[in-house]
């Protein structure tokens, strides 16, 4: 367990991989952003529905 922690200390970022955090982050932005005021439940489905796609690409970067 101590060594992974070693290893992951040392461990470098690619720009890929800060590219697609930030896709990720502007995306949940705009996504939000459909929220905002007073939103109703058509609004909150479509929250839900394009949040899935976003969460699924999330987790096949980290997962590979």
């Amino acid at each position: 367990m101590v060594e992974a922690a070693h290893q992951a200390a040392g461990r470098r970022v690619d720009w890929i991989e800060l590219f697609f955090d930030l896709a990720i982050v502007a995306f949940v932005t705009e996504l939000a952003a459909g929220l905002h005021g007073d939103p109703g439940p058509a609004q909150f489905l479509t929250f839900l529905a394009w949040s899935i796609p976003a969460w699924w690409a999330w987790i096949n970067v980290m997962v590979c």
